[in-house]
């Protein structure tokens, strides 16, 4: 069972968007049964706040997949031979 964490919400500001954009993000989280303020607050958070664990967990998924190769490991005399040292 996920636990779930609730933070305590101190900060409030607008935003205008284009008419496009809010009709998307309004279905958006009528689908997904969250709030458009959720929805925005993630993307901060994935966007700008920890960009680096996103790009971490698809690597992840990528390698746990199967479907990415790891490179064969090489041995330094076989590098030798190639480069005639």
């Amino acid at each position: 069972m996920k636990k779930e964490v609730f933070a305590v919400l101190k900060k409030r500001f607008e935003l205008l968007m284009e008419e496009k954009e809010y009709l998307y993000l309004r279905n958006k989280a009528g689908e997904l049964n969250r709030s458009i303020g959720e929805l925005i607050r993630e993307a901060v958070r994935e966007k700008y706040l920890y960009p680096d664990q996103q790009k971490r967990e698809i690597a992840l998924q990528k390698i746990q997949s199967g479907d990415y190769a790891l490179p064969t490991p090489v041995e330094w005399h076989e590098i030798e031979d190639e480069l005639n040292i």
